[in-house]
């Protein structure tokens, strides 16, 4: 289940931020920069892809973080990774129900 651990920030693991853009946006320390959003993107968009493999017409359970939530949107959406900035950042304890098709999988 590591592809759907939320994003590696590098050296702001750990740290408060009350939106979003603001972890995307800010500048990361060099030795540790973290993971950019289309790695992000590609590693959930993989998670899915594997997941419909073995799931095929099966109804899926997936709790996780709000980070994949809007990643799995975005991909859902057909939208490139910088698109998750512009995302609505998901409640906390919201539940979603999501109908997913290979189709939707495919990368951009």
């Amino acid at each position: 289940m590591s592809d759907i651990r939320e994003i590696d920030v590098g050296s702001l693991s750990g740290k408060h931020f009350d939106r979003m853009d603001i972890m995307f946006n800010a500048g990361l320390d060099p030795d540790k920069p973290g993971e950019s959003l289309a790695h992000f993107q590609s590693r959930v968009r993989s998670f899915l892809q594997s997941l419909m493999q073995k799931h095929e017409s099966c109804a899926v359970l997936l709790v996780s973080h709000g980070g994949v939530i809007m990643a799995i949107q975005n991909i859902l959406a057909n939208k490139p990774p910088e698109e998750m900035r512009n995302g609505e950042r998901p409640a906390n304890d919201q539940i979603m129900t999501l109908e997913v098709s290979r189709s939707m999988l495919k990368s951009r």
